[in-house]
């Protein structure tokens, strides 16, 4: 994103659910590479100690929980862009799809106005 100095764009938020893994990893690493984006991540999990944990703002979310994913979620408000990346891994890959593709739905649900 390139940002020019008489006209600058304004800065975007990334909230990224399920940071920590291949993908989101990445997707940290790259936005907070460029002053144009801030990162909110939000997983189960902490920020994990090798990782700079001032770099982004992180919040503490079970996606499972419906109630609280939507309590937590709904305080968000300059989120702009959003990236999905989290998943519970489970004994065999149709199970792992089977709860991905449901938290995917519930989180879906409350990122509708």
């Amino acid at each position: 994103m390139a940002s020019d100095p008489k006209n600058p764009l304004p800065a975007r938020t990334i909230l990224l659910l399920g940071p920590y893994d291949v993908l989101g990893t990445g997707v940290v690493d790259a936005a907070t590479a460029s002053p144009a984006w801030r990162v909110v991540t939000a997983a189960r999990r902490p920020v994990p100690s090798h990782r700079d944990s001032t770099a982004v703002r992180h919040i503490n979310v079970d996606l499972l929980d419906r109630e609280g994913t939507r309590d937590v979620l709904s305080r968000l408000d300059t989120v702009t862009d959003l990236i999905f990346a989290a998943y519970v891994e489970k004994p065999t890959m149709a199970e792992t799809g089977a709860r991905r593709r449901l938290a995917q739905r519930r989180s879906r649900s409350h990122c509708r106005p």
